[in-house]
């Protein structure tokens, strides 16, 4: 990976770091479960609001940081907006940039962005009658683009669907279409949820992109494509994975491996935080047993976690092992009137057990100790910020930046899954043992 690379994730951890928690030292912070500023409030610093319910109908004269299950800005925001929510909607005008991520977006009709929109979320929807004055840089599953954005959009959606207005370019790495999909897709039941289209990338005739569309699909869509960009259309497969790259001789377009590399950040970015939102939705305490475990007990957390990690998968062999022997007894025994239905339960109740084992592994440790990892941070820089939402923003954004950078990284990530496993499995063995029976009944 590139130094510039290196530099883009330190600047990314300490630029928002600095705006979630630096700012927080000298401005006007409102939490709780509604949080909101009336609409006839006017408030000439920069703004924190979180809680459950999040409102700002009145004006701001500077940066406004949200985050909560749902952020309703109908509003002005003379500065830029950072929002952390599971369903965010924006009717009001923003004079800066807006930055963030959440389940769901919605920019509605009279939605107003002077600069840019920099977002990640599961559905991302700008309504007839809303601007953007400059660029778009998105990542989701689905884009639903009404209406108008006056410079580039650049984005990685599963789907597409432009109706609206594209002053320049447009430059998307879309989904191959696969019908049904967006009705059966495991996210579309998350609370919040609007509706899900099918993948695909779908250009209806309204649409009016005043550059080139270039879009990167396992499947060529052009016949999808009913307007024509003003400087045409670039059909391009998807570049081959970085292992690949590396060990071919060829010449590599740098700004769009460069691009793929930023998009697979604002990815797992968006994953840890709606798994970690979701998590302090459902499981508030739980959270709160486990980060303290990874604090109080992190050297016993890597141990457990190590001896954890190791244990999943050589029980998994071992199981597995059990289950072919255990299959071919049966066989004997019964002459295969059995064997079939060992098979199918042992492997179905393994495989079902393998990929819980594996989420937690891939996603449920690193949540745990980016929590942990923001409540630290904003512990030293700013100890009056005490949402749990903006924590957990903070520690993912901490986390996504430091795993960039090559091989410390790749420390990083195993650090945090040592650790985040051991302390899962120490919290267990406590509730085994009846400590923590409180925790696991709420």
């Amino acid at each position: 990976m590139s130094k510039t690379k290196i530099i883009i994730a330190l600047l990314l951890s300490s630029v928002l770091v600095t705006s979630l928690v630096g700012a927080a030292l000298a401005l006007e912070i409102r939490e709780g479960g509604n949080s909101k500023v009336a609409a006839n409030e006017v408030i000439d610093d920069d703004v924190i609001l979180s809680g459950e319910s999040v409102t700002m109908d009145g004006t701001i004269n500077g940066d406004l940081i949200a985050s909560g299950l749902t952020v309703t800005i109908n509003g002005t925001v003379n500065g830029s907006v950072i929002l952390a929510a599971q369903s965010a909607t924006i009717t009001g005008k923003i004079n800066g940039t807006i930055y963030g991520a959440a389940t769901s977006l919605v920019l509605g009709a009279n939605a107003s962005v002077k600069r840019n929109l920099i977002y990640a979320a599961a559905s991302i929807k700008t309504e007839k009658g809303s601007t953007v004055g400059r660029d778009a840089m998105l990542a989701s599953y689905q884009l639903l683009h009404n209406g108008e954005i006056g410079r580039d959009v650049k984005a990685a959606a599963g789907a597409v669907e432009l109706n609206g207005k594209v002053g320049r370019d447009v430059q998307v790495d879309v989904g191959e279409p696969s019908p049904g999909f967006g009705q059966t897709a495991p996210f579309a039941f998350i609370p919040g949820m609007p509706p899900l289209v099918d993948p695909g990338l779908r250009i209806s005739p309204e649409a009016k992109i005043g550059g080139k569309l270039t879009y990167t699909s396992a499947a060529e869509q052009t016949q999808t494509i009913q307007s024509k960009p003003e400087s045409g259309v670039v059909y391009q497969t998807p570049m081959p994975d970085e292992d690949e790259v590396r060990r071919s001789p060829r010449t590599t377009n740098v700004s769009l491996d460069f691009g793929t590399w930023v998009l697979g950040r604002v990815r797992e970015f968006i994953t840890l935080l709606m798994i970690g939102l979701l998590a302090l939705w459902k499981l508030p305490i739980l959270m709160k047993d486990l980060t303290e475990m990874a604090e109080d007990e992190m050297l016993s957390s890597a141990g457990w976690g190590v001896v954890t990690w190791l244990g999943g998968f050589i029980g998994t062999a071992l199981i597995a092992i059990l289950l072919v022997l255990i299959g071919g007894l049966t066989w004997v025994i019964t002459l295969g009137e059995l064997t079939g239905t060992v098979f199918s339960l042992g492997f179905s109740v393994l495989g079902a057990a393998f990929a819980v084992f594996w989420f937690l592994v891939s996603y449920g440790s690193k949540v745990v100790v980016a929590y942990f990892g923001g409540k630290w941070i904003t512990g030293k820089l700013s100890p009056t910020l005490q949402n749990n939402y903006a924590l957990m923003s903070i520690g993912v954004v901490v986390y996504v930046a430091l795993a960039s950078i090559p091989l410390f990284g790749w420390l990083v990530g195993v650090a945090a899954t040592i650790i985040g496993l051991g302390a899962m499995w120490l919290v267990a063995k406590e509730w085994r043992d009846g400590s923590r029976a409180e925790s696991t009944a709420v």
